[in-house]
């Protein structure tokens, strides 16, 4: 697509940096969007080239509401899952994603029970399994906009 593209690897974390800026919600959209457009079952159903697998990965990635995007870091930014239920198999146990409400936009996230009010998690997190529990709406709201509350970020040395 002309004004879309995510056909290599410099341009796959593009959705995904509304994070630093306090608005995680324009994320989901703009993913799906993705996920649901740019990609389809027919040969030529992958934008780009598929470089042993990257772009493969991140449609699977983004569909789960995970994202690996900080280089050299085991932290995952978060979104809107595509399923209402996913359970992935980790070596420490099996992470539960779920998703209730319709629309496109986290309105709320718990991990265990606990809410988690930031856009991003540390794999360490998870590594034991457990469980995500997203509420999601059409409408923004307040959850991953607290500026204290940004992923990290490289910052030059002095």
């Amino acid at each position: 697509s002309p004004h879309a593209y995510l056909g290599n690897e410099p341009t796959l974390f593009t959705p995904w940096l509304y994070a630093w800026v306090g608005e995680p919600d324009k994320t989901g959209p703009l993913v799906h969007e993705a996920l649901l457009g740019l990609y389809d079952d027919a040969p030529t159903g992958l934008p780009g080239n598929d470089d042993l697998g990257t772009m493969s990965a991140w449609w699977v990635l983004g569909a789960l509401g995970l994202m690996p995007a900080i280089p050299g870091t085991d932290a995952l930014l978060l979104s809107t899952p595509l399923f209402e239920r996913a359970t992935l198999s980790l070596p420490g146990g099996d992470l539960v994603i779920r998703r209730s409400g319709s629309g496109d936009r986290v309105q709320s996230l718990r991990l265990d029970g606990t809410p988690l009010d930031r856009a991003w998690l540390r794999y360490a997190d998870i590594a034991g399994g457990g469980r995500l529990d997203y509420t999601v709406g059409v409408d923004a709201g307040d959850w991953g906009r607290d500026p204290r509350q940004a992923p990290p970020s490289y910052s030059p040395s002095p």
